[in-house]
């Protein structure tokens, strides 16, 4: 596959705000800057992913999408609609895509695709920059790829995993600026500041409590065609696998479910069930065994338990 960077002289990217996300960022920016290309970042979510693209998909620019994928509501005509508007893109993405978005994009010719569910985004974007770019990427941005590869597939290391929780609480602590300022310097090559420090110090004592409180509550709900669903109320500030290992200790189920309001995560114990396929049909999207969905209004835990039972069933 082309090198990115040989496509234009501007680079766009849009790429997730989580610790995966981040890095892929980074190593794009990192990349732009070693070719001397002017580029412009978009941090986003799967529901503002249209807008995002919108704001940098222009002719005579490269765009870049990474660790975020079409959901339902995103039409493959609509998305196909913007993305034609740039130069050419690239998408570096491990999550399932709905099988009609791949039918209507695969073979565009101004759409590379570079999906591969087995890795990380950051993972993927590491490899082109290196393998396909010849871009020889700094000692640091290994240390940060393995950092994010921990803190997705929630396996790893002991210090790794300690180094992956440490950014969840940090990063879910950040206003939307902020979250550049780490983009900004993981492409320097730096992966930790003193501001950072003090983010976490002020912030970790806090999550801890609201960790500790998680498991006292859970609801428990046996569905008509057999899976146990565990319910569970949390802060929007906890991250659901941190949640999701707290309340696994205390309370086995098939099904957890982490309310945030007016959104919800969903976690499967193992692959019997497949919990990617319950949070699309509710305009979402994720992994079989790790996907979430918005709603359109706040839900009581038994409420929301027969709304996963009826997608489930």
């Amino acid at each position: 596959m082309e090198c990115l960077y040989t496509v234009s002289k501007r680079v766009g990217v849009v790429s997730h705000w989580d610790l995966d996300g981040l890095v892929a960022a980074a190593l794009l920016v990192y990349g732009a800057r070693k070719n001397n290309q002017s580029w412009d970042l978009r941090l986003s979510t799967p529901s503002r992913l249209a807008r995002s693209i919108s704001e940098l998909a222009f002719p005579g620019t490269v765009l870049v999408v990474a660790d975020l994928n079409p959901g339902p509501n995103l039409s493959p005509e609509r998305l196909r609609e913007i993305l034609a508007k740039a130069e050419t893109s690239y998408w570096f993405d491990h999550h399932q895509w709905p099988q009609r978005h791949l039918e209507e994009l695969r073979g565009l010719p101004f759409l590379r695709l570079v999906l591969d569910s087995s890795k990380t985004s950051s993972e993927l974007v590491y490899e082109h920059i290196k393998q396909e770019c010849g871009i020889k990427l700094l000692e640091v941005h290994s240390r940060l790829l393995e950092i994010a590869v921990a803190d997705d597939k929630n396996q790893g290391d002991q210090e790794l995993l300690e180094e992956a929780r440490k950014w969840r609480i940090v990063l879910r602590s950040l206003d939307w600026p902020s979250k550049y300022r780490v983009v900004e310097l993981f492409a320097e090559g730096v992966e930790w500041t003193s501001w950072l420090g003090e983010v976490y110090e002020s912030s970790s004592r806090k999550y801890a409590r609201l960790l500790a409180d998680i498991g006292k509550k859970v609801f428990l709900y046996r569905t008509r065609c057999g899976p146990l669903i565990a319910v569970v109320e949390a802060n929007e500030v906890l991250h659901p696998s941190d949640v999701y290992d707290a309340v696994r200790e205390k309370v086995e189920a098939d099904v957890y479910v982490i309310s945030y309001g007016r959104g919800f995560s969903l976690r499967s114990r193992d692959d019997e069930v497949d919990v990617l396929r319950v949070a699309r049909s509710l305009g979402g999207g994720g992994h079989p065994r790790a996907a979430g969905a918005r709603l359109t209004e706040k839900m009581s835990p038994e409420r929301l338990a027969r709304l996963v039972e009826e997608k489930l069933c």
